[in-house]
């Protein structure tokens, strides 16, 4: 135990601004060789904010600086130059070069492959990313893959011994060749550079001080090096945080998921005591009380009757832990990165104060980034994000997918509205496009499919489609068909390049470099891999761009930052948040390894799973112990309750067997939502009643604006006045309109091509051709009407029963007749118009008017009270001759074909007797008396709620008018009846 220079900065006491003193102090030392000085830290982020420390205490002023090195990160060029120095060039180790992570899947998947020929590209990356884990765990670990052989005893289950065949992949095949490629693994790589710098060092010492800093050694080659080091004359290991205070009972007795399982298990390694390890030179004092709190809050279970047998000083010690110490529990995920947000800007309100957001939760950690902008704060997530969330690897995700959803309209337009896309810079362009092309029912797939959409008055869009055309043509020539990745990659770059009509812009920024080395190393492993489908090439893409995470170079706010766990790593500021502490978040399940059971983990030596949850738990004492902490959760995520962090429930127990609490903070909460309340209370709007001059009053409707203009004032106004037109949704799917349609086109095919005559035998079979002709000239989804076909087979075979039954008494004489009948006013006439679906002549004289219904018909009562007028004001201009020749209307049909159950029906009504209860009267009095009140220019066009089944339109209409605003205390809303 004797000879080892083992220090700590302990709990609670910032690590680096420690370090950093305790290193100044040694600068006036002649022996320090400050500037010579190596210091090996645990990240790149703990080294350069050791450099910003070193800065601060200097006043800024420039300062000879130590040499860091991140320990998870070995340099080989420098490494080399080292033990150049040490042994000359003769004896530099021979490591062979670490094989590229995109090279390794790809040559894992084939093995996967072979082994199960079932499996396609995608499912056999997914394993071969899983078993590269499993190698770097191995080769972390120092273990040798042959012991894979001897874990399986003849008794255990028949499918762990199918995993450990599997796992030959591994123990076998990859070692072979990995030697045919003259590379390594990474890990085991890192492992070589560690061992050989351990064993030079172990020979002959340096000549510059080495201070390894920060590091709890959880790696065995890193616990090794550590070792050598802590051995040296002029070098030195600092623990981070280590607890010499802990009772010995509770030491000896702690598991895995304790904060100091690590370093337990370092100074076991060191055969040292704990008591051995000297304080560094010149921390800043800690909180006891706060520092007293995070050691009784990870007490193990076999001491924590030390909790109620806790003195009186003891539980002063806690209750002055907590001050600084703030609780917010909000009610989602949404209103915590509100809180959070807000506890951040008010720290900027402060000069020079600090702010760090820590949490395992990416989705929260977007959220605050996201509620932080509305204040012009930049904070990017240091955690990164994967490059398949970021510009360029949405660019060319919506550029596959483009072509293998045959460009759908939703696809399509995501890519042509994407920053990087410039196929146009005419905005009135695409708006077009837009509208006439993309919206409503899906057009047919490919790029015809859209040609055929083009309007007569926009041939502008064939020069665009065109031009889209011969954009996606490399990939499009691919689409079908199986061909090497490096093929398809040519292809997508080349799109690429064509849509946004720049390299720079395409492939720029951190995103869009990442995507082409991705891109090349591609091509560069395209043999590797046997030639997939275009389906396949996505797929892997996306799971390719999935696992590359891209960071932020530097953070976007000097001042405030959002880390991860490991980025949080010795980091210190004046306002530590830590967030998401809820259970599986943090800390995260220990989770189900795929490949081993937990018996056989600890046989093969790797580490229980329950190790990250002490690594976990080490990384929320240590910023527990700042003087500023705020501790947040969510309620309930995605609208499930959740579990809170297993130390936020110790923390409940710890205080309440000491008779105190840590009540939730509800200021910043409250603060957060008021923000997102506006001043003043908001006030219903009232129902409109527009009174447009009378020069802008319609001066004639079809008879189906009739039926609105009683139902719903207001729309007329927004359709006939305002001239307003709902745009159709994108990818709108097939309406019962548009089935309707349908059924009217087909009957009147149907109904024109056999005249007057009577119907031939295979009518049925003749109506059936007609509906596919029809529905063969959709552009819309091809599976909805091969869905509703059943249907139309069943009204095909009532219509053809109820036609023919029907012309024993009538006879077809109008199709789709348009006629109008003017009305005289006080400004001069009104003309009503209408389109009739059938007219026909009945044999006993007269005429009927026929209504093809694919929904419900309107009811007599309905009919007489105006609300379904069409079929009366039909009769009207009938009536009067509007449709070519006065004839009297007797009968009004609703003729229902539904294709149910029931597959058809036929509501007939009888127009009545000459006089004021003749239907055709009723409804031309009544259309007079409405023309004529809204002839006056104080009659508003009052909005009624939609009531009932309305028209898809009322829903739009129903929105401008506010409805939902009013609607609920109008007493005067008209019904169907």
């Amino acid at each position: 135990m004797s000879g080892r220079n083992l220090f700590t900065i302990p709990p609670g006491s910032p690590f680096l601004r420690g370090l950093a003193r305790g290193l100044l102090e040694r600068r006036s030392d002649p022996q320090g060789d400050f500037g010579k000085t190596l210091i090996l830290l645990p990240t790149r982020r703990a080294c350069r904010a050791l450099c910003d420390t070193f800065l601060e205490f200097n006043d800024g002023a420039p300062v000879l600086l130590p040499r860091m090195q991140p320990l998870s990160d070995v340099d080989q060029d420098e490494l080399d130059l080292h033990l150049a120095g040490l042994y000359g060039v003769d004896g530099l180790p021979d490591i062979p070069p670490a094989i590229s992570p995109l090279k390794r899947l790809m040559l894992l998947s084939q093995l996967v492959q072979r082994y199960d020929e079932s499996l396609n590209h995608e499912q056999a990356l997914k394993l071969s990313a899983a078993l590269a884990t499993l190698i770097d765990q191995v080769h972390t670990e120092n273990l040798d893959f042959g012991r894979l052989e001897k874990l399986v005893p003849q008794d255990l289950a028949t499918h762990w011994k199918m995993t450990l065949d599997f796992l030959s992949i591994i123990s076998e095949h990859w070692p072979q060749i990995l030697m045919r490629e003259g590379e390594i693994d990474p890990a085991d790589r890192r492992n070589r550079l560690l061992k050989t710098l351990t064993a030079a060092w172990s020979a002959k010492e340096p000549l510059f001080p080495v201070i390894a800093a920060g590091s709890t050694g959880s790696i065995p080659t890193t616990a090794a090096l550590l070792d050598t080091i802590s051995r040296f004359r002029r070098g030195c290991v600092i623990l981070p945080g280590l607890d010499r205070e802990l009772d010995e009972e509770s030491w000896d007795s702690f598991g895995p998921t304790h904060p100091q399982a690590t370093m337990r298990s370092l100074l076991q390694r060191f055969e040292t005591d704990r008591r051995m390890v000297k304080l560094w030179p010149g921390p800043e004092a800690a909180a006891p009380g706060r520092v007293r709190l995070a050691r009784e809050l990870m007490r193990p279970a076999t001491t924590i009757s030390a909790w109620t047998a806790m003195e009186e000083d003891g539980t002063s010690q806690l209750k002055s832990g907590l001050d600084g110490l703030d609780l917010i529990e909000a009610r989602s995920l949404s209103d915590e990165a509100q809180a959070i947000a807000v506890i951040l800007r008010e720290v900027l309100e402060s000069p020079g104060r600090t702010a760090a957001l820590i949490t395992p939760d990416r989705e929260l950690a977007r959220r605050v980034s996201s509620a932080l902008r509305k204040w012009d704060v930049l904070v990017d997530d240091s955690a990164g994000a994967p490059l398949l969330s970021q510009p360029a690897g949405r660019f060319l995700s919506f550029i596959l997918e483009c072509v293998l959803t045959g460009f759908a309209p939703l696809n399509l337009l995501n890519l042509l509205k994407h920053p990087r896309c410039k196929i146009t810079e005419d905005k009135g362009t695409l708006s077009d496009f837009e509208t006439a092309i993309c919206r409503g029912p899906r057009p047919r797939a490919g790029i015809d499919g859209l040609r055929r959409r083009i309007p007569e008055h926009k041939a502008e869009l064939g020069v665009f489609i065109a031009s889209l055309e011969e954009a996606f043509s490399p990939l499009t020539t691919l689409a079908k068909g199986t061909h090497s990745i490096s093929d398809f990659v040519a292809a997508l770059v080349c799109v690429a390049e064509t849509l946004s009509r720049d390299k720079d812009r395409a492939w720029g920024g951190d995103d869009g470099e990442a995507a082409s080395q991705l891109l090349s190393g591609l091509i560069e492993q395209s043999a590797h891999m046997p030639p997939p489908q275009a389906d396949i090439f996505a797929a892997v893409l996306t799971h390719l761009m999935r696992g590359i995470i891209i960071r932020p170079r530097r953070d976007s706010h000097p001042r405030l930052v959002i880390l991860g766990q490991l980025e949080a790593r010795l980091i210190e500021r004046d306002v530590m948040i830590l967030g998401g502490l809820n259970e599986g978040s943090w800390p995260a399940d220990a989770g189900h390894d795929p490949w081993m059971s937990r018996p056989m983990r600890g046989e093969f030596g790797l580490p229980a799973p329950e190790r990250s949850t002490g690594l976990s738990a080490h990384d929320f004492a240590q910023a527990l112990c700042a003087q500023r902490v705020v501790l947040t959760r969510s309620l309930k995520v995605d609208g499930s309750p959740t579990v809170p962090s297993r130390w936020l429930q110790r923390l409940g127990t710890l205080l309440k067997a000491a008779g105190l609490a840590l009540e939730p903070n509800l200021v910043y909460p409250a603060w957060a939502q008021a923000l997102q309340i506006s001043a003043a209370p908001p006030e219903p709007a009232p129902r409109p009643e527009p009174r447009p001059p009378l020069e802008a009053r319609p001066q004639g409707l079809y008879a189906t604006d009739i039926e609105r203009w009683m139902k719903n004032p207001y729309q007329i106004y927004v359709r006939r006045i305002l001239r307003l037109k709902l745009l159709d949704p994108i990818d709108k799917d097939t309406t019962a309109a548009e089935r309707g349609s349908l059924i009217h086109t087909v009957l009147e095919r149907f109904v024109r091509e056999y005249g007057t005559g009577p119907l031939p035998q295979n009518a049925k079979e003749r109506l059936l051709e007609i509906a596919r002709a029809e529905i063969a000239e959709k552009d819309g989804d091809a599976a909805h009407w091969q869905i509703w076909w059943p249907r139309v087979e069943r009204i095909a075979g009532w219509f053809v029963a109820q036609e023919d039954s029907w012309r024993q008494q009538a006879t077809p004489w109008l199709l789709e007749a348009t006629g109008s009948y003017p009305i005289p006013t006080e400004r001069g006439q009104f003309i009503l118009s209408a389109k009739a679906d059938r007219i026909d002549r009945l044999h006993a004289g007269g005429a009927a008017i026929i209504d093809y219904k694919t929904g419900q018909p309107p009811s007599l009562a309905a009919i007489k009270r105006g609300l379904s007028a069409q079929l009366p004001l039909e009769g009207l201009i009938l009536r009067e001759g509007g449709f070519g020749e006065k004839i009297e209307p007797k009968i009004l049909a609703h003729w229902q074909t539904s294709g149910a159950a029931r597959a058809g029906d036929v509501k007939a009504h009888d127009t009545g007797p000459a006089g004021e209860d003749n239907l055709i009267t009723q409804a031309e009095t009544g259309l007079k008396n409405l023309i004529a009140a809204y002839e006056q220019p104080d009659s508003p066009y009052v909005a009624h709620p939609p009531a009932g089944r309305t028209y898809d339109e009322d829903k739009a209409v129903a929105h401008l008018a506010r409805v939902m605003e009013w609607a609920a205390q109008d007493d005067g809303e008209e019904e169907d009846a």
